[in-house]
């Protein structure tokens, strides 16, 4: 619920400062006009429908606030007929798949996972909302990442029987690299401890 322009000149100032490319996403406390202001002035970004190209990877945001499926599906098509790309990872805040006890899924999320899975080169997504980190078990060939442990107060929820790694209370980031045969993470937390590393190919 912190406003756009507190978390914009506080918590995230050196992250911002950084140069590191910020991708963002609409979450569910977010107010559209107020991050206008600051991130997408900031960082080029338009509008909440949004995608980027990382060296041979496309991130594309999937807007779980208002969902749009055919908004995405252009994206995935656009991406998998590009021969330039390996890896496309869609990212989002509410997460499609999280163990049971957390916030709940999103509404559209066997919706959004049946439309991944028809794109080979979605084997990553990467979803936030809850305030820790879980690696849910591999999904028809997908690992859904939820990392929610950049700023609140970190949750200790239970797991199930998808989770594969879970991790709370804690802060932390996930790092990822890719190649032209992976993409390799590691979750590390504010210690600069690794606590989490796995491989998708």
């Amino acid at each position: 619920s912190t406003k756009a322009s507190s978390w914009y000149k506080g918590t995230a100032k050196p992250l911002l400062d950084s140069g590191i490319p910020l991708l963002g996403t609409l979450g569910n406390h977010d107010s559209s006009k107020d991050y206008l202001k600051y991130i997408f002035s900031k960082y080029g970004q338009k509008s909440w429908n949004f995608r980027k190209t990382i060296g041979n990877t496309r991130f594309i945001a999937v807007n779980t606030q208002k969902p749009s499926l055919s908004y995405t599906t252009d994206r995935l098509k656009e991406a998998q007929a590009d021969p330039n790309l390996v890896w496309i990872i869609p990212y989002m805040h509410k997460a499609l798949y999280t163990p049971a006890g957390s916030h709940h899924p999103a509404e559209v999320s066997q919706k959004y996972h049946t439309l991944f899975t028809q794109y080979p080169k979605v084997k990553l997504v990467l979803q936030a909302h809850n305030h820790n980190y879980f690696r849910m078990k591999p999904r028809d060939g997908i690992t859904y990442v939820q990392v929610g442990t950049g700023g609140r107060t970190p949750y200790n929820d239970a797991v199930d029987a998808n989770t594969e790694v879970h991790i709370s209370p804690v802060f932390g980031v996930l790092k990822c690299q890719t190649s032209s045969s992976a993409i390799s993470c590691q979750f590390v937390d504010n210690s600069g401890a690794v606590r989490d590393s796995f491989s998708v190919s």
